[in-house]
């Protein structure tokens, strides 16, 4: 606006400049709109990846004194490659490599610790009802297999060597077990291209029937130790 045009605004009594009803002083150009978006959602983002980092690193904590599940450093590990992902996306250099510290050190706590809590604790019901006998089934048939095999991913349950075989077991067959199953084979297999994945139950749960149906669709084969 010239210095003509300005003086003929019309002026307030406090002495500011009434905008004419022409005018448009508060219209924000498209692009500096969606720039203030995007500082919105990298900040968004920041805090995010703050608070994930400290839990992270809590986990941590724990699962290298033995105190944490296979689940909890599993689930931390998903979180910091995301955290990986995003650093490499804005090339920062600094996140990057505490990222990859702090899942080095997850994967070292799940495959020591973890198994260190489960020597104190003594067998588990999932040990004692699904993993043993299936053990046992799979040796009579003259397979070998390995049990509690560490690999990059975390510990393995059963791998049966034989069969080319992935397999995690879980005590109950619930959709909640069957997730948290799938999750960790999906970790395994990335140790293990083009092995066969199974999930060992006791039994499917009626209402997560249709999740193991999915499972299966999706190749993953579901054995009941004690089919309902």
């Amino acid at each position: 606006m010239d210095k003509k045009n300005r003086l003929c605004q019309p002026i307030s009594a406090s002495g500011s400049i009434n905008p004419s009803p022409d005018s448009d002083l508060t219209a924000m150009p498209a692009s500096a709109s969606a720039t203030k978006d995007d500082i919105v959602r990298k900040a968004k983002q920041l805090v995010d990846l703050h608070h994930e980092t400290s839990l992270v690193i809590t986990i941590l904590k724990f699962a290298r004194s033995g105190h944490a599940t296979n689940v909890m450093v599993e689930q931390a590990i998903a979180l910091v490659e995301r955290h990986i992902t995003v650093a490499r996306d804005q090339a920062d250099d600094g996140m990057l490599r505490s990222a990859v510290d702090l899942k080095a050190g997850l994967e070292e706590a799940l495959r020591n610790g973890v198994e260190s809590l489960r020597s104190k604790l003594g067998p588990t019901n999932e040990a004692l009802k699904v993993e043993e006998p299936l053990a046992r089934a799979r040796r009579a048939l003259g397979h070998e297999i390995r049990r509690q095999h560490r690999c990059a991913g975390g510990i393995i349950d059963i791998f049966d060597l034989t069969a080319d075989e992935l397999i995690e077991c879980k005590f109950q067959g619930s959709s909640t077990a069957l997730g948290e199953a799938a999750g960790q084979l999906k970790r395994y297999s990335k140790s293990f291209p083009g092995t066969s994945l199974s999930i060992a139950v006791r039994s499917i749960e009626p209402e997560a029937s249709w999740l193991a149906d999915v499972l299966r669709r999706q190749g993953i084969v579901i054995i009941e130790i004690e089919p309902g």
